[in-house]
C-alpha cells in the first residue's frame, strides 16, 4: 500500500524529472516458497503509479516425437502438464488476491512452454516493460529460477529487481547503496535506477579498492552528477579485499534498502565456477538489488 511519504516524495519531485517505472513485468514461480515479489511489485506499482503485469510458466518437458515415448507422453506427461499448469494458476491467482490491496491496474498470463522456450519468451517479454521483478531462486544447481532472471539480465536492455525469496515487506528506496566500479554495467544500472534514486532518502556510492580505484574509476564525478540530479548522495570509500564481503557489511550497516549494481561484469562462465558478486546477490542478498548488465 503506497505510504504518505512516498505519496510526498513522488510529488516532490514529478516536475521536470525522467520518467518513472510505468509498465512492471512479475515473473511469477509456482511454487509457494517464490512469491516474494508479489508484494514488493505491487507496492512499487503503487508508488509509481504504474502497471504491473505478472507472467507464470507451466512447463512442459521437451521430448522427441518417438513411438517409443509416446505411451509417456499420453499418460505421464499429460498428468504433469495438468498439475504444472494447476501450480502456475495458483501462482496467478495469489497474485491477484494480493493486488485488490493496491490502487494498481494488473494483466496476468499462463503459458505453457518448455523451460528453453519459456526463459527466451521471458527475456523477450522484459524488453516490453520498463523493468522487470523477479524472486530470488533457491539454492541447487538443479532450479531454473536463475535462468529468468539471466534471460532479463541479459537479453532485455531493461533493468531487472531480484527480491530476497525471504522478503516480506514492500517497496522502500529510504536508503539505496550503489556499488560503483566504473564499468559500463554500473553505468547503466545508475542510469536506469534513475525513477527509484529520485525517490530515495540518502543515495551512497561505494568503492570498494584502493585509492588508485576510487580515482580510476572517477567515482567523485559520478557523486557530482547525481547531485545535479538534486539527490542526497554520499561517496563511501572502503579498501578491502573482498568485494563481496564489502558490500554486504556497508548494506547492514547502513540498512541499505536496495541496493544498485552492474551484472556480470565478468563473464557469466567465471562467475559461476570462480564466484563473484552477482553470483552471490543472484542466490544469497539479503536485500532488493537493481541490475543492469
Amino acid at each position: 500500500m503506497q505510504g504518505s511519504n512516498s505519496v510526498q516524495i513522488v510529488e516532490a519531485r514529478a516536475a521536470g524529472k525522467p520518467v518513472a517505472f510505468k509498465s512492471i513485468l512479475l515473473g511469477l514461480a509456482p511454487a509457494e516458497t517464490g512469491q516474494a515479489a508479489i508484494q514488493y511489485a505491487l507496492s512499487l506499482g503503487s508508488t509509481l503509479g504504474a502497471h504491473v503485469s505478472a507472467c507464470s510458466y507451466a512447463l512442459s518437458p521437451d521430448l522427441p516425437n518417438t513411438a517409443v515415448l509416446s505411451w509417456m507422453r499420453d499418460n505421464v506427461v499429460q498428468g504433469h502438464a495438468t498439475a504444472v499448469k494447476e501450480q502456475a494458476a495458483a501462482a496467478v491467482n495469489r497474485f491477484r488476491n494480493e493486488a485488490k490491496k493496491f490502487k494498481v491496474g494488473i494483466t496476468t498470463q499462463v503459458l505453457r512452454a518448455s523451460l528453453n522456450r519459456a526463459v527466451v519468451s521471458f527475456g523477450e517479454e522484459a524488453r516490453l516493460h520498463d523493468v522487470t521483478i523477479v524472486t530470488q531462486s533457491e539454492r541447487g544447481i538443479d532450479h531454473a529460477g536463475d535462468l529468468f532472471a539471466e534471460a532479463s539480465l541479459f537479453y532485455s536492455g531493461r533493468p531487472l529487481i531480484l527480491v530476497p525469496r525471504d522478503h516480506s515487506a514492500g517497496f522502500c528506496a529510504d536508503r539505496v547503496l550503489v556499488a560503483w566500479d566504473g564499468s559500463q554495467h554500473a553505468t547503466r544500472a545508475v542510469a536506469q535506477a534513475m525513477p527509484i534514486l529520485y525517490l530515495a532518502k540518502k543515495v551512497e556510492v561505494l568503492v570498494v579498492g584502493s585509492k588508485e580505484k576510487v580515482e580510476r574509476t572517477h567515482a567523485a564525478k559520478i557523486v557530482k552528477n547525481l547531485e545535479r540530479h538534486d539527490l542526497d548522495v554520499e561517496l563511501i570509500c572502503r579498501d578491502e579485499p573482498d568485494e563481496v564481503d564489502t558490500i554486504v557489511r556497508e548494506a547492514e550497516v547502513g540498512q541499505a534498502s536496495m541496493l544498485v549494481m552492474g551484472g556480470y561484469g565478468h563473464s557469466r562462465a567465471r562467475e559461476i565456477f570462480f564466484g563473484g558478486v552477482t553470483r552471490y546477490m543472484m542466490s544469497e542478498t539479503q536485500l532488493p538489488v537493481l541490475m543492469a548488465h
